[in-house]
């Protein structure tokens, strides 16, 4: 127990929830629309307490745009280990079980997939939606 009490652990689980509080607050104390209302008078400006991060080449408040780009991160996150778990685990219980010819053909066939890098199947995903 004492293990994830450390220094580390909470600052870990600190950034962890603040992350999901301001994924989950955003669009309470900040408008939608601020993120994407461009002002071109306001364009590049510092950081300033109007613009606590400051604005883009757009004039659109950075802060705003991060706390609800969070929204889209944390979906991200948790759809990416939701996937694993469902896909993952069932692969990993057979392997485990059984053993022998079954874990030999899954392993041949994971290491087919890894083969590939990442990038080359992200682009192919990306021009078969641009066909569509």
């Amino acid at each position: 127990m004492h293990k994830f009490l450390s220094a580390k652990a909470l600052i870990g689980l600190t950034l962890v929830l603040t992350v999901v509080s301001v994924a989950i607050l955003a669009p309470l104390f900040i408008a939608p629309e601020r993120a994407t209302q461009m002002v071109m008078s306001a364009r590049l400006q510092p950081p300033s307490l109007a613009y606590p991060l400051g604005t883009d080449q757009l004039g659109r408040d950075l802060l705003a745009r991060v706390m609800l780009g969070a929204q889209t991160s944390l979906m991200i996150a948790v759809l990416a280990v939701g996937m694993s778990i469902v896909l993952g685990l069932p692969l990993g219980i057979i392997c485990g079980y059984f053993g022998g010819r079954i874990d030999n053909v899954l392993m041949r066939i994971i290491d087919a997939l890894l083969s590939f890098p990442a990038l080359l199947l992200a682009l192919s995903a990306l021009l078969d939606l641009v066909e569509l």
